[in-house]
C-alpha cells in the first residue's frame, strides 16, 4: 500500500510535466543547465533554484485515519563558491509519537568533465543522518556529493503528517533565485481552506483549480530575497501562499474552523505550549524584577522586559511563538529552540 501511494504521488509530478509545463524527469539533465554561466533574471547571484516543485494530498487511511502526504522535488544550479553551502540540506519534522516521518529521500550531482560529457553521482544512504533536536523535533540531514562551481544537482523526499488540518506553507521565493516554483494541493471536498497569497510578480504567476487535480500554484523567475538594513522578519516578505482550515463541511456535520480572533486567542491560551508557560516561573531574573518595581508606567516596563530578553537570548534563526521544549529549559540555556 505504501509503494502504491508513493507511486502515486509522484505521478502527480508527472501530470505537472505533461499537463502544465514540459520539466525534465528527475536524474534527467539537459547539457545547457550545466553550461548556465549566470542567472538571466537576476545576474550575480550564487546559485539559482532550477526546479522546485511539491504536492501535498490529504487522504483517510485505514488503521491509521487522516493524513496529509507531501513530495517535493528541488534542482539547484551552483554559479559560485559562496554557492556550494545549499547543497548542505536539513530537514526538520515532528518526530513524536510519529506525528511526521519523512521517507523516500533520493539525491544525484551533476558534473561536466574535463571532456564534457555529464558525469552523475548519486547520493548514498550512508551520508543521511537523523538526529534528535528536541522531545518533539528530529532532523534528517545530508550534504550532496561532488558538488563544485558549475554543479546541478536534485534531491527528492516525501513528508507524511498524521493530520488533514494543517497544509504547509509553500514558498515560491528564496534567498537564491528560483527559475521554477510549483505547488499542487489536492483535499477532500468537505475540507475547506482559505487560500493567501504574497505575490508580487502576477504577470508570471498561475493557477488552475479541478476537481481531478486539485488546485496547482506556479511562479516564475523570481528573485532571490536579499536582506536589507534595518529589517526584521525577513522570511515574512517571502512570495507565498498559505493554507488555513477555515470549515468542516461532511455529510450531517458543519464545523467553522477559527474565525474569530477571540476564538484564536481562546485556543492559544488553552494551549500547554502558549498559554501554558504563562503559569511559569523562569530562575534568574532578580535583577529584572528588582527594576520593574522603579517603573511605574506599563509601557516603560514592556519596553525594560523586551530589552533585558534580547540582551540574555540568543535567537536560533527559527520563527514559531512557543518552544516545546518550554520557556524555563530555554531560559536555562539562553537560546530559543526550534518549534
Amino acid at each position: 500500500m505504501k509503494k502504491l501511494l508513493f507511486f502515486l504521488s509522484f505521478i502527480f509530478l508527472a501530470i505537472l510535466t505533461d499537463a502544465q509545463d514540459k520539466l525534465p524527469s528527475f536524474g534527467k539533465i539537459d547539457k545547457t543547465d550545466l553550461e548556465l554561466k549566470d542567472c538571466d533574471f537576476d545576474p550575480g547571484a550564487e546559485a539559482m533554484v532550477l526546479i522546485d516543485a511539491g504536492d501535498t494530498y490529504v487522504r483517510y487511511l485505514e488503521n491509521v485515519g487522516w493524513v496529509s502526504e507531501s513530495s517535493y522535488r528541488v534542482r539547484i544550479k551552483v554559479f559560485k563558491e559562496k554557492g556550494i553551502p545549499h547543497a548542505q540540506i536539513k530537514l526538520k519534522f515532528r518526530s513524536k509519537n510519529f506525528l511526521e516521518q519523512i521517507t523516500n529521500l533520493k539525491g544525484i550531482s551533476f558534473n561536466l568533465d574535463a571532456n564534457g560529457k555529464i558525469e552523475e553521482t548519486e547520493l548514498e544512504k550512508k551520508s543521511i543522518y537523523e538526529k534528535v533536536i528536541d522531545k518533539e523535533i528530529s532532523e534528517v540531514s545530508f550534504a550532496m556529493p561532488n558538488v563544485r562551481v558549475g554543479t546541478v544537482f536534485e534531491y527528492r523526499y516525501k513528508r507524511s503528517r498524521k493530520t488533514y488540518s494543517h497544509i504547509p506553507t509553500w514558498n515560491f521565493q528564496s534567498r537564491i533565485p528560483v527559475k521554477y516554483s510549483a505547488y499542487n494541493l489536492v483535499v477532500p471536498e468537505y475540507f475547506e481552506f482559505t487560500t493567501l497569497t504574497t505575490i508580487r510578480q502576477r504577470e508570471n504567476y498561475q493557477t488552475t483549480h479541478s476537481t481531478e487535480y486539485g488546485s496547482w500554484y506556479i511562479l516564475r523567475n523570481i528573485p532571490a530575497l536579499k536582506n536589507e538594513p534595518f529589517s526584521s522578519g525577513i522570511e515574512q516578505y517571502l512570495q507565498r501562499v498559505e493554507f488555513k482550515l477555515s470549515a468542516i463541511n461532511a455529510p450531517g456535520y458543519y464545523e467553522v474552523i477559527r474565525t474569530t480572533w477571540p476564538k484564536i486567542i481562546d485556543e492559544l491560551l488553552a494551549s500547554e505550549y502558549f498559554g501554558g508557560e504563562l503559569k511559569k516561573n523562569i530562575r534568574g531574573t532578580k535583577e529584572l524584577d528588582d527594576r520593574l518595581i522603579l517603573i511605574q508606567s506599563g509601557k516603560e516596563k514592556i519596553r525594560t522586559i523586551y530589552n533585558y530578553v534580547q540582551q540574555q537570548m540568543q535567537w536560533n534563526e527559527e520563527y514559531s511563538i512557543a518552544s516545546f521544549d518550554g520557556i524555563k529549559k530555554a531560559w536555562d540555556k539562553k537560546k530559543r529552540f526550534y518549534c
